[in-house]
């Protein structure tokens, strides 16, 4: 009907009669005014003349108005020629008329097509020019990538160009992969403090202790809101995949990042070993063979002084630093979260056997998540008349030059990190088990439990004084 109308394929005396001036609305259907909801809609108020090829109904204006109507029918000819272009099995449809055509016209006809289609073009790039600031270099990005999604995934191709500017991408000229690093872990992230990372920023760092990038809590990163800007931050750098290293906190916003379209590994990086996944995790060797050199110290000044140690060790809920340290030091007694149960008139009684034996110096090993080390150095000397002392460690296990076996497992963890991301990996978590470097699914890792290695603390008992 739009075609008969703009062609004038009708009687033109029908409307010579009047002096028409305003907006014509054209429809099949007459009651296709009420269906497409223009007599709700103010904007075609304006509307003069509603031509449809059937008129069915009356229709009116959003002010209730009635709309002047004209019934035209479609010549024959012009329905048969739309229904074979329509129903044409090649492309153009009007191909098979072309050579009908006299060559001057179809020669006019391509070079408007081609004018029509450079214009077209022309436009969307001064769009995009405007939108980028005049910098060609991101418009002919963006164009490129639309040109990589071809006709059908040209929009998405698109749409991923402007969210990820040019220059992010142009930094990666020389190298396909470039590294990242967060100050400050999470919180770093959404303050944006990122900063490119070559082989020479890291090349004398794997003898210190401690981290180059520090480290923060981030209790932001527990809601919604800062996960999905971390993510958004994520792909204005250009960053693609995340290596996380820490424990069960790290891990959960990581397995967040990674619902919001950020790859991301996991490293344990703890050194209370209680990452349930793996048999080991980084910092955990330093961490014990600091506290064994400190207990060493100490059992040689309580031996002079015929005294009787409480040493505090890390470990709020879990025992394993109090476990291998006292075992390594052959500590008299070791308290674990996990099994001590506040029976200190058990501890008074093997001290008081001991000293008649003639036993000089006491050690005992306490977890931090027991603690009181000092008001139970008080309870042991008034029953024992042993003189006591406390010693909390604290943090000096968090510090110092990492052991050998440190040095090769963080090494060994962070390159298989690395693979997988190469590899398309996601909300995974490295882990050691059973001699292998695996990987698990973040959230079944974080879900899995971990007490004291049962062998460990059999022989514990055997070889305390624990009873």
């Amino acid at each position: 009907m739009h075609y008969v109308w703009k062609h004038k394929i009708f009687p033109l005396k029908m409307l010579q009669t009047t002096l028409w001036v305003g907006n014509i609305e054209v429809h099949t259907l007459a009651s296709d005014w009420m269906r497409h909801g223009h007599d709700k809609d103010a904007a075609y108020d304006n509307v003069i003349l509603h031509v449809a090829e059937t008129v069915d109904c009356e229709v009116f204006r959003a002010n209730g108005a009635p709309v002047p109507q004209l019934q035209l029918s479609c010549p024959e000819s012009v329905r048969q020629r739309y229904d074979e272009l329509s129903h044409a099995e090649i492309y153009p449809p009007c191909y098979s008329i072309l050579s009908s055509l006299p060559k001057l016209t179809v020669h006019s006809w391509l070079s408007a097509l081609q004018v029509e289609r450079f214009e077209q073009k022309a436009h969307v790039i001064a769009a995009r020019l405007e939108r980028c600031n005049n910098h060609w270099e991101d418009v002919f990005f963006i164009t490129l990538a639309r040109n990589f999604g071809f006709g059908l995934n040209g929009d998405a191709f698109e749409a991923w160009a402007n969210h990820l500017p040019f220059r992010a991408v142009d930094k990666h000229r020389d190298s396909l992969f470039q590294v990242e690093a967060f100050f400050l872990g999470q919180a770093g992230l959404l303050e944006e403090d990122i900063f490119d990372m070559s082989s020479l920023d890291v090349s004398d760092i794997i003898q210190l202790g401690g981290t180059i990038l520090y480290t923060a809590r981030c209790l932001e990163f527990k809601k919604l809101e800062y996960q999905m800007k971390g993510a958004e931050i994520c792909r204005k750098h250009g960053i693609d995949g995340i290596v996380v290293i820490g424990g069960d906190g790290s891990f959960n916003g990581a397995s967040r990042l990674s619902e919001q379209g950020i790859n991301t590994i996991g490293v344990p990086g703890t050194i209370d070993l209680d990452i349930a996944c793996t048999e080991y995790t980084i910092g955990f060797d330093t961490a014990i063979n600091t506290a064994m050199e400190a207990i060493d110290r100490l059992r040689d000044t309580s031996e002079s002084h015929e005294r009787c140690s409480i040493v505090e060790v890390m470990g709020r809920t879990a025992g394993h630093i109090a476990l291998w340290t006292g075992i390594a030091s052959g500590a008299e007694y070791i308290l674990t979260t996990e099994e001590y149960h506040g029976d200190i008139q058990r501890i008074i009684t093997k001290i008081q056997d001991r000293r008649k034996m003639v036993k000089k110096n006491h050690i005992i090993v306490n977890a931090e998540g027991i603690g009181n080390s000092n008001e139970m150095a008080k309870v042991i000397e008034l029953a024992t008349g042993v003189e006591t002392r406390a010693t909390i460690l604290g943090h000096i296990q968090r510090g110092g030059n990492p052991t050998c076996k440190d040095r090769v497992y963080a090494s060994a963890m962070g390159a298989r990190a690395v693979e997988l991301l190469c590899e398309g990996a996601s909300n995974r978590v490295v882990g050691y088990h059973n001699g292998e470097f695996k990987d698990y699914d973040i959230q079944e890792a974080l879900a899995m439990t971990k007490g004291l290695e049962p062998y460990l603390f059999h022989i514990m008992k055997k070889l305390t004084t624990r009873g």
